[in-house]
């Protein structure tokens, strides 16, 4: 029969299309030319095949693939940005790429992919182990799930049990808290993999752990074993108050330890539950505010074992309105809906006691927003007496906060008392009104002092005081140093040039009570100014370059 002309036209036209799809170059392919375009500086060409691999609407998730493909890719993308004009298109790969890496290793689909593969040859093994550890904690729930399950083969759940130390040291926070699991298979598991971690930050769970009477005798063993190397020297602590270990806890939180900060790269963070039947729950979290809301259950833990541990009571106040002052704008803490009182219900119903030892923390460490949030607490529910009650160690935080560097700190403080109006003498009391006079005077703008004989000198410093937000008083004649600053709208800081006499004016300051505690910071190092300054405890050398 004679071939149909039409047909086969047709069958040539489609022959041709299969050819040129299969010649098409594929995304590795096109990657790679982008690269290599880079590499050899030919910007013209690499922005046009950059911006036609971002037009085909690939997705963040698998650029980041084509960068594990390519190990040197963010090396060459970074050369990228030091050319003008490739800089914009490699700044939205690396954004983009950073989206991916995100995607990728919370994707639940590809963490149980990666914990089906360390269960299969050697090779899998190696390679789903890198990708778990990339996944890191978002990995950890599916992984306790797979080690539950009893249809779960051997050899996988083995793998999965080599993998758990190497998960790193933000897997402890989990590892510690599925110490609670039912299944003593499970607790033991978990204390051996805390053993190869080492971490300090497991010691109190392990010791809590040690409390259960239906744990075998070889899970007790391991316990123990890891509760010694978790400990400082090796110390065997298994004997240890829990309440106590909890409440170290709690203050190594609020200081926010380095060993327990949670990853600075991710927005979120993850706090743990053990549910029974579900096994861990991961909640995310703003990482601000991580170590708060962790100082807060270790606070609440030590008083649930020792309620008389009342050490814990001002940890718990301080890191439950840290938690709220620092709570990111637009996030919101999944753990403390809008329906539960706010961090001030708190302090008001604290004991004074309490609220003055939480803002003896605060001011120890320079928290200038929790200071207020606390006066302001103080000022409410405080009678008068207490205000100006001495501690059991002697201090007086409120009046303490009157000398505080920041001025809006002691106005707060002065207006406290001043309102309060406690019917005794109390140390300082003589400050207040001098304190409450220059907040009437300030204008919201900071004011420095400067005191510099040399003109070329004074100048500079000017500049350098103005950059710095502070608007300049001058005052050269020494005699009058003082009448200045007292009919100045304010003063927060004294700078005083390298030919000032810095002894003379400090010493001058320090006799008028309203700038008794006044910082003053002194342009010259010498022996002799270095020793006023250690003496004096309010003054800063800075030895001009």
């Amino acid at each position: 029969d004679a071939t149909d002309p039409m047909a086969e036209r047709a069958a040539t036209a489609a022959a041709k299309a299969r050819s040129a799809l299969d010649t098409t170059p594929t995304l590795l392919e096109k990657w790679d030319d982008f690269l290599h375009y880079i590499n050899t500086a030919n910007g013209l060409k690499a922005r046009s095949d950059g911006e036609a691999i971002l037009d085909s609407g690939v997705t963040p998730k698998a650029l980041y693939k084509l960068t594990i493909e390519r190990p040197k890719s963010l090396a060459t993308l970074h050369k990228a940005r030091k050319l003008a004009d490739l800089k914009s298109l490699a700044d939205k790969y690396l954004a983009a790429v950073e989206k991916g890496y995100i995607e990728w290793r919370s994707d639940p689909r590809e963490i149980r992919n990666s914990i089906l593969m360390i269960g299969k040859s050697l090779r899998g093994f190696q390679v789903g182990k890198a990708r778990l550890k990339e996944s890191g904690e978002y990995a950890i729930p599916q992984m306790m799930q797979y080690l539950i399950d009893e249809k779960t083969s051997p050899l996988l759940r083995q793998r999965i049990i080599m993998t758990l130390p190497d998960m790193g040291h933000q897997a402890v926070r989990a590892y510690s808290v599925a110490l609670l699991a039912k299944d003593t298979k499970i607790v033991e598991i978990m204390a051996n993999a805390l053993y190869e971690l080492q971490y300090p930050a497991a010691l109190p769970r392990l010791r809590e752990a040690l409390l259960r009477k239906d744990l075998p005798k070889t899970t007790v063993k391991a316990i123990k074993a890891a509760i010694i190397a978790c400990s400082p020297a090796n110390k065997d602590l298994s004997g240890a108050p829990v309440a106590a270990l909890f409440y170290q806890q709690a203050i190594k939180y609020y200081n926010r330890d380095d060993s327990l900060r949670p990853d600075p790269r991710f927005d979120d963070a993850f706090v743990w539950n053990w549910k029974a039947g579900t096994g861990l729950e991961q909640i995310a979290v703003p990482r601000e505010i991580l170590c708060d809301i962790y100082s807060m259950r270790m606070a609440k833990l030590t008083l649930g074992y020792d309620a008389k541990f009342s050490p814990a009571v001002p940890v718990w106040l301080a890191a439950t309105s840290r938690r709220e002052i620092y709570l990111p704008a637009g996030k919101t803490d999944p753990l403390w809906p809008n329906s539960k009182p706010k961090a001030a219900f708190y302090r008001l119903a604290s004991s004074p006691q309490y609220l003055m030892l939480a803002l003896t923390r605060a001011m120890n460490d320079n928290d200038v927003p929790l200071i207020k949030a606390i006066i302001t607490s103080l000022g409410k529910n405080t009678g008068p007496s207490a205000l100006t009650k001495p501690l059991p160690c002697g201090t007086q935080p409120l009046v303490d906060a009157m000398t505080y560097p920041e001025r809006t700190v002691r106005y707060l403080a002065a207006e406290t008392l001043a309102t309060a109006m406690p019917a005794t003498q109390y140390p300082g009391s003589i400050s207040v009104m001098p304190i409450l006079g220059d907040a009437i005077r300030q204008r919201g703008k900071k004011y420095c002092l400067l005191v510099a004989n040399d003109p070329t000198t004074r100048n500079k410093l000017k500049a350098a005081i103005r950059n710095a937000g502070f608007e300049v008083i001058e005052q050269n004649d020494i005699a009058k140093l003082i009448v200045t600053a007292t009919n100045a709208p304010g003063v927060d800081i004294v700078v005083t040039g390298p030919a000032a006499p810095y002894e003379l004016v400090s010493n001058l300051l320090r006799r008028n009570m309203a700038f008794k505690y006044l910082p003053v910071m002194a342009c010259k190092a010498t022996p002799k100014a270095r020793d006023y300054a250690r003496k004096d405890g309010k003054s800063i050398l800075h030895a001009p370059a």
